[in-house]
């Protein structure tokens, strides 16, 4: 954690001998003046000529004092206590090795716009208060008297109840309960989720919470108010079934400015306790549910989906089945998207189709885990024309002449397809007799808007046995 790490490193070369009082500025900080057009207040108190007026309390909360904090504007009041709580106590040097073996506990913690920070917060195990200041180059530390920890709290617990009164309260609002599997409830990362009103549940890829958090913070963020929504985005481990993941994203913003915290559990079984944290430089809503950003790490868009699909269309849950029933078994751009063809052959590498098909039937499994960097022609065979009319040995053969072993009987693929995820969904279907036609289009997932001219249809023939054939594909 950033303290641990700043104690590590604690006091420069004669340090020690430096006392706050000597630091102390001329100005008498006994009452600081407020302008009343809301201008900056300018009293001078810390050492190095720091002003306590430049700082804006972070506030802890959720999950400790490493979550990375809220931040809060002061009003002039409570700029006026925070003025009050420095000035009010006999700062001096801490000599390192009187420090107690853990860390302090911090009630207030502030930064300044330019990235310096202040902390106010008590020593463990002793009735004294403690003040911490660094920047890039320096980390001071002061001990005081036993009044400022209780104005600490009193300045934190004011400032607390001003950001709950402008946040919603209660807890997440769970539409859609039965895209939660049972193994899901009983984590303790969804337990948190479920007891936070600014909650979005994501799992597998679908929202289960209403969009009221949704719009509360985006109100927030158009009106320059204070605000947050946090997305908690559980995924299920294929390799070990048991397991889900959980990766938690909060968003704040306040006075017109955001920032963004994200952690991640391995197995959802506990809170977050050391999330990073981001400052955005651009937030917004697309009209496809999507909370689209860019920050200071990435200036490509980055986006969460955090309005439900059955928000969005009637007939989500409809489009959702057919997606992956007859989409994600070959979901390539090899095979599906500009990609126009009639029959197995006619897509570019039926390899690859193979391989997705081997994933889709085998739970996940990739052939190579079964046939190494061999696989056998006549089972590939068997697999492909399950799913395609008319595929045999003798065709495969003459496609991959090059890499056919007739001795194995094996075509010999090392693989390295590439390429990143590919993002479709469904968006109508027709049928007629037995045939079934998909209409589909990718679409960016920063924002969920569809790629101009990126519609295309997939027809399928429907089989009495409740399978299908791959009968073509073709753009709108």
């Amino acid at each position: 954690m950033q303290l641990r790490r700043m104690l590590l490193t604690l006091f420069l070369a004669g340090l020690c001998c430096v006392s706050l009082a000597a630091c102390t500025p001329e100005t008498s900080p006994s009452e600081p003046e407020s302008s009343s057009s809301g201008d900056t207040l300018t009293t001078t108190l810390l050492p190095g000529g720091w002003d306590a007026a430049d700082f804006t309390v972070l506030l802890f909360d959720k999950y400790g004092p490493m979550d990375g904090a809220s931040p809060v504007t002061l009003t002039d009041e409570e700029q006026k206590e925070l003025l009050s709580l420095l000035s009010g106590s006999d700062w001096e040097v801490i000599d390192p090795d009187t420090l107690p073996p853990h860390d302090p506990s911090f009630f207030v913690y502030l930064q300044a716009a330019d990235g310096r920070t202040l902390g106010v917060g008590a020593l463990i195990n002793s009735d004294q208060s403690m003040l911490a200041l660094e920047d890039e180059e320096t980390y001071l530390l002061y001990a005081g008297s036993p009044e400022a920890v209780e104005q600490a709290q009193a300045l934190r617990e004011t400032v607390t109840a001003r950001r709950d009164s402008l946040l919603p309260s209660g807890e997440a609002e769970i539409l859609y309960p039965d895209l939660l599997p049972e193994a899901l409830t009983f984590t303790g990362a969804y337990r948190t989720a479920a007891a936070d009103p600014t909650a979005v549940i994501n799992y597998a890829g679908r929202i289960a919470t209403g969009r009221t958090a949704v719009d509360i913070f985006c109100k927030a963020l158009e009106n320059g108010g204070t605000g947050e929504l946090t997305l908690y985005t559980f995924t299920p481990d294929y390799a070990d079934p048991e397991t889900i993941r959980c990766s938690y994203t909060r968003f704040w913003t306040d006075g017109g400015s955001s920032w963004y915290f994200s952690d991640y559990s391995e197995d959802s079984s506990f809170a977050f306790m050391e999330p990073s944290r981001y400052e955005v430089q651009t937030l917004e809503l697309s009209d496809y549910g999507y909370l689209t950003i860019t920050d200071e790490v990435n200036s490509e868009p980055g986006g969460y989906p955090v309005i439900p699909d059955r928000l969005l269309w009637e007939d989500a849950d409809q489009r959702l089945q057919l997606y992956e029933r007859y989409l994600e078994p070959v979901l390539t751009s090899t095979a599906l998207g500009s990609i126009e063809w009639d029959s197995l052959m006619e897509i570019p590498r039926p390899l690859w189709v193979f391989e997705d098909l081997y994933r889709y039937d085998h739970q996940n499994t990739s052939p190579f885990d079964v046939y190494g960097t061999n696989w056998p022609v006549d089972e590939m065979a068997d697999l492909l024309s399950r799913y395609f009319d008319g595929v045999t040995e003798e065709q495969l053969i003459d496609k991959y002449q090059d890499i056919y072993d007739p001795a194995s009987g094996t075509l010999h693929y090392e693989g390295g397809r590439g390429g990143g995820p590919y993002y479709l969904r469904v968006t109508g279907w027709e049928e007629d007799g037995d045939r079934l036609t998909l209409h589909y289009e990718e679409y960016s997932p920063a924002t969920g808007e569809p790629y101009e001219d990126s519609a295309c249809l997939l027809t399928v023939r429907l089989l009495e046995d409740g399978s299908f054939r791959y009968l073509g594909n073709h753009k709108a």
